[in-house]
């Protein structure tokens, strides 16, 4: 009998699930005005958001993972929000590029969307992504990455973020961590 294995953790290069990500906002600077919701890895060597600001993708919220496994949880449940339970329609009822993440795409100034959602900011679509974290309880897996042990362990595995973990054990906890960012 074969083992199982996940696809995503063997590739040799892209995103990995066990490795450091971030969850990011985008707002396009051009009209019509849309956001992005995305992933990317969390290292030097990562290209993703200026690939996006090449396209005229401009940043404006980030959410650093110590595992990205949890990045990619977070952006599932607010697609599965914003494009199934809320009915927006992505990039692909506009005809967007695929090569331009058109399954994460939202207007922002859609009148045909009902109600509060005619018009939409990144800080409510930033929202909706914090929300969502809380809920996924996430925000305490994080802490307890950078509680336990220092970091020490957890940044061993590749699973912290870098940071000053003397600070973190001094009763900063994540929230130390964050401040240096």
């Amino acid at each position: 009998m074969g083992i199982a294995s996940n696809s995503r953790a063997c590739k040799s290069t892209g995103f990995k699930d066990d490795r450091p990500a971030l969850v990011y906002l985008l707002q396009s600077a051009s009209e019509p005005l849309k956001a992005k919701i995305g992933i990317c890895e969390d290292s030097e060597h990562n290209t993703r958001l200026a690939v996006h600001a090449s396209n005229g993708w401009e940043q404006v919220y980030t959410r650093p993972f110590a595992v990205g496994l949890h990045a990619r949880l977070v952006e599932a449940a607010v697609k599965r929000l914003w494009f199934e339970e809320r009915g927006w329609e992505d990039g692909r009822a506009r005809g967007e590029s695929r090569s331009d993440g058109y399954t994460e795409t939202v207007l922002l100034d859609n009148p045909g969307r009902s109600g509060p959602w005619s018009v939409l900011t990144p800080l409510s679509l930033w929202t909706d992504v914090l929300v969502v974290v809380e809920q996924l309880g996430f925000l305490l897996d994080e802490e307890l990455a950078v509680e336990v042990d220092g970091g020490r362990t957890f940044a061993a595995a590749g699973l912290v973020p870098t940071g000053n973990w003397d600070r973190c054990r001094g009763g900063g906890g994540a929230v130390a961590l964050a401040a240096e960012t």
